[in-house]
């Protein structure tokens, strides 16, 4: 046998870069890409809502009300003559600044006071852990219409109820994380360096513990969207005559026999949209599980 024979199969195989095995990983699944693209073109819709839709959305219109989809209005208007097609890109700004800000505010928070409970641990961890477990007692959803409804509607009531009812999930995330992460040789060594615990806990443990962070932050988007739809639709939520794909739903309840695409519209769009941050959600936990580091 040749000695350049004998080289080539003592050489280790190509070692295979983070992003390279991300985007084989994320990118692998065509259910993941088609939520990917769903949620750009949502994302693409917010932003060039003005430009994209054909009229005013809360312009009324008394003389066009509850007509069927025409090549002036592409999926007809509801019983105020509003256009049903620039009300549900409108829609979409609204549902993502809710979701986002929404989940932003709770991961922050979240985040912040499950870290630091997790960290320094005695009196105040266990105060603020048995917080979280009791505001967990309420599921999501009950404790936003219960925020809500003592908050009353609006855009930024919205936001804070939504944000109150996620934060204990991302604190008791956070918790488990630091507390995996801290026992780290690397974390000790630090510490006897004489390293402050901010610079520990911001430099070290946080930076750490992002990646599960990130996966929850992509699925709660999906579902706190879902709950502003549910809060609208119940009245407590977005107030008109702002668009709203919930309110859009609970508008057209007496109508789903004369105009059954007042309805419809906006509830496929809530479903694609939760669909695609869920599907979009697990593609990120297969990218970014530590055990397949390395591979492809």
């Amino acid at each position: 046998m040749s000695k350049s024979v004998l080289t080539g199969a003592m050489e280790a195989p190509p070692r295979v870069t983070e992003w390279q095995r991300f985007r084989r990983v994320f990118f692998g699944r065509k259910i993941v890409v088609f939520g990917t693209a769903i949620i750009g073109l949502l994302v693409f819709a917010a932003i060039f809502a003005p430009w994209l839709a054909p009229y005013d959305p809360v312009k009324i219109s008394l003389t066009e009300r509850l007509q069927g989809p025409s090549w002036a209005h592409w999926l007809g208007t509801d019983n105020y003559g509003r256009d049903t097609l620039s009300r549900l890109i409108y829609g979409a700004r609204t549902s993502l600044f809710v979701g986002l800000t929404s989940v932003g505010l709770a991961s922050v928070v979240g985040m912040v006071l499950g870290g630091m409970a997790a960290y320094y641990g005695g009196w105040f961890g266990a105060t603020v852990m048995r917080v979280m477990d009791a505001l967990m007692a309420l599921p999501v959803v009950v404790l936003a219409l219960v925020v809500a409804a003592l908050l009353g509607g609006g855009l930024w009531n919205v936001i804070f109820a939504l944000s109150v009812s996620q934060v204990p999930e991302y604190a008791r995330l956070m918790a488990g994380q630091v507390r995996s992460v801290k026992e780290n040789d690397y974390i000790t060594a630090v510490r006897s360096l004489g390293a402050k615990d901010s610079r520990i806990m911001f430099g070290h443990l946080f930076p750490n513990s992002f990646a599960p962070l990130i996966v929850q932050f992509t699925l709660q988007v999906g579902s706190t969207i879902l709950g502003e739809a549910i809060l609208s639709f119940l009245g407590i939520g977005i107030t008109p005559p702002t668009a709203a794909w919930g309110a859009m739903i609970s508008n057209a309840r007496d109508y789903l026999l004369q105009q059954p695409i007042m309805s419809i519209v906006p509830g496929l769009a809530i479903m694609l949209t939760v669909f695609a941050f869920n599907m979009v959600g697990d593609g990120l936990r297969d990218a970014l599980d530590p055990r397949l580091r390395g591979r492809l």
